[in-house]
Formats: structure tokens, sequence, C-alpha cells
């Protein structure tokens, strides 16, 4: 007698289908973009959303924790674009997943649709297609409308642009994605933002690609300070070329279960990639930080430092990979993982890796999870602090070291600020 396995799907993945299937003609694309879509889909078919026995998604297990899959997004509803975060910024806002506003970007950028150059054939989708990249491949599957950015060789753009990524209160599932290449020597600061009403159930899925061109320069802020219903998936990758320097900040608070995947591969030697990330976790919030770094080539740096804070029944995930090539002699490569637990039911798993190759190599990683220091909470007492402001004073000083890699930047002060506001209303219990 033979016996086979037939894996049942959730409500979720048959909604996923089903969405699909009842959209595909409308896509932007030609055919070969069309040939991608359901190459992703067809992956998706036969695997379903990832779950735990996929070993990148052990500790988010989005078959059990995404039980419905909200309709998709077919208009943009009605939204309030949020104030720029830095002074002078340019916004490029998309709303539900489609560009809703555009202001005029300076000289050395050109920007466009993306869902006019899938229409037009000047663009492809180039999503990953295996199980533990699956918020690309979802992304690419579906995905409409974004923008494609393009920074002039030399170029220095003196103005920030803010990426703004919002929902409106309709109960949706948006897909959005962004191509930015930074030329040759040009030097850009980028904010993406990403939020939804308070109350709104919505879902997305975000993905950003970075080419990063020889001797440039590029500073990313990504806050993801969605809704307490929503649900974020998110992917920021960065292939970085000789001599280029890229910083990025991630302050990722908002949202009931978010995962938010950042890749770095360096293409060219001299290159170096730092990347800080705050994570405050509250209530039964699920947040997901993760994070792969490819040295693939000779003589690069990277730092990786990360602060997580939970309360509450919240739990956080960081997980970080570092991979060192046999060819990648010289390399430099640090990451760190540091999280305080405020309460006895907070959960978090750090799950630090390093995979080297290569013999002359300078790598090392480090995890520490634990409780305020109570030596601390006593010295400060003494001093005739009350404990509420004592262990407020405490983790105020433990994030920000997160943001340290900013010393004197304007994200530094938005980091800082958005400390703040999530101590005032957690720290002082």
């Amino acid at each position: 007698m033979n016996a086979y396995l037939k894996r049942i799907r959730t409500d979720a993945e048959t909604a996923v289908l089903n969405a699909f299937s009842g959209i595909e003609d409308d896509l932007p694309g030609r055919a070969e973009t069309h040939a991608a879509r359901r190459s992703r889909m067809a992956l998706f078919e036969r695997v379903g959303l990832p779950h735990r026995r996929i070993e990148q998604w052990k500790y988010t297990d989005l078959r059990s924790l995404m039980r419905t899959w909200a309709p998709l997004a077919e208009v943009a509803g009605d939204v309030e674009t949020p104030l720029p975060l830095l002074d002078g910024a340019l916004q490029i806002v998309i709303a539900d997943g489609f560009v809703q506003k555009m202001d005029d970007l300076p000289a050395g950028i050109a920007v466009r649709s993306l869902g006019d150059a899938l229409a037009d054939g000047e663009a492809a989708l180039d999503g990953a297609d295996t199980p533990d990249r699956a918020i690309d491949a979802l992304n690419a599957a579906f995905v409409r409308d974004g923008i494609i950015l393009a920074v002039d060789a030399g170029a220095k753009i003196e103005t920030p642009i803010e990426l703004v990524f919002v929902g409106s209160d309709q109960t949706a599932m948006r897909h959005s994605r962004a191509h930015i290449v930074v030329g040759e020597g040009a030097s850009l600061t980028m904010v993406e933002r990403h939020t939804t009403p308070e109350g709104a159930s919505a879902q997305c899925s975000c993905v950003a690609k970075y080419a990063i061109g020889d001797g440039a320069v590029l500073d990313v802020l990504r806050l993801q300070d969605e809704g307490g219903e929503a649900v974020h998936l998110g992917e920021s990758s960065f292939d970085i070329a000789g001599d280029a320097r890229v910083r990025v900040l991630h302050i990722n608070a908002g949202a009931k279960l978010a995962r938010v995947e950042t890749r770095a591969s360096f293409m060219g030697e001299g290159a170096r990639f730092d990347v800080a990330g705050l994570t405050m976790a509250s209530d039964r919030q699920h947040l997901d930080q993760t994070l792969y770094v490819d040295h693939l080539v000779p003589h690069c740096e990277s730092t990786e430092t990360f602060k997580t804070v939970i309360d509450d029944a919240a739990k956080a995930v960081f997980q970080g990979k570092i991979v060192v090539a046999q060819d990648a002699q010289k390399t430099d490569a640090q990451m760190a993982s540091d999280a305080l637990l405020l309460s006895e039911t907070a959960d978090m798993i750090a799950k630090p890796e390093l995979e080297i190759f290569a013999d002359d190599v300078s790598c090392a990683h480090g995890a520490t999870c634990g409780e305020i220091d109570e030596d601390l909470m006593f010295y400060l007492s003494a001093r005739g602090i009350a404990p509420p402001q004592a262990r407020k004073l405490l983790l105020q000083v433990f994030l920000s070291e997160g943001a340290e890699l900013f010393e004197d930047h304007p994200f530094e002060q938005i980091a800082i600020t958005a400390v703040e506001r999530w101590l005032e209303e957690h720290a002082g219990r």
C-alpha cells in the first residue's frame, strides 16, 4: 500500500491563490513579466505560506500567524499623508500600493512609476523564487505599482527623499515595490516610512531594492510604525559596489505582526555597510528582524548592531547571518544583538550566525538577553530617582545606543523621539 501526505491549505493560502487567479490578467507587464509572476505563484501553490519547517521562518511561522489574507486593494483609499520626518525633505507617497504623489525632485534624480514601466516593458520583476524568500516572491507576483528612482553618477543630492508607504483604513492587502539606483560617486539620504491608521486591519508587503554604485554614499532610515492591527512584511536589499558607503537605521515598533528582512551583498572591494536596529514590542506583538550579509569580495567591512526591548506578552525575533566567501579575505564583520525583557511573559529569540570560508578575516558575533540591572536601579533610586523614572532612564540609554551609528545626524533625533514616545507609554508602568 502506498501512503502519501496531502497538504491542507489554510484559508489564507486559498485566498492568495484565488486573489492571483482573479487579477492576473489586469496586472501590468508583458509576457516575460507575467511568466515570472506565474512562476512565483506556482512555487506558492507547492509550498504555501512559509512555516516553521523552513529554517529561515522557524520563529515566525507565517502559516500559523496569518490565518486570513485580506482582499487586494483595488484603488487607493483616503489617506492622510504624514508630514516629512526631515526638514525640507521631498516626498513620494505610495498609498495602498499605488503612487499617489511625487514632489518635484532636484536635478540629478529621475523617477517614474513602476507600474508604467512594467506596462511599457521597460522594467522587469526579478523577485526571488525560493521558499525562504517568500516576501520577495509574493510581492513580485502581485505588485502593481511602486517607483523606479535613479540618481545620476556623481550627483550629490542634498535634499532628503522620503518614500512614504501609507495605508488607508480599509481592510486590504497592498503590495509596493521600489527600485533605487545610486550612481557611481553619488550620494543620497533616503527615508522609508511605513504607516497605517490605528485600528486598520491592513496587510502589506513592501520590497525596496537598492543598487549602490562605486564610491557612492547612501544613508537610509526605515521606520515601521504601522497601526496595532496591521501585518507588515518588508524587505530591503542592498547591492554594494566597490568603495561605497551604506548606513541603515531600522526602527521597528508598529503592527501586531511584522517581519523586516535586510539583505546586503558586497559586489566590489573596499566597501562598508553599517546597519543598526531598534525594536520595541509590547502587548501581544510579534516583531521579527532578519538580516543577511554576504561578503563576496575582499577588503570590505560591516557592522550590525541591534537593540530590542520587549514588554507584556510580546515576542521579538532577531536572526542575523554573515557569510564570508572563500575569496573574501581581509573581511571585517562585527554583529551584536542585545535585548531587555520587561515582563515574565515577554519572549526574545536571538539567532546570530557566522559562516566563514576565508582564513584571513576578523569576524565576531554576540547576543545578550536579560532584565534591567537591579544594581543600576538601586544606584539611581539611592540618588532620589523614583523607580519608574529610573527604569525609563535606563531603557532610554540602552535603546539610544542603537542610534549611535547616526550620531549628530538628523536620523539620531528621529530615533530618540520614537524611543521617548514608546517609553512614555510603557516604561513608567
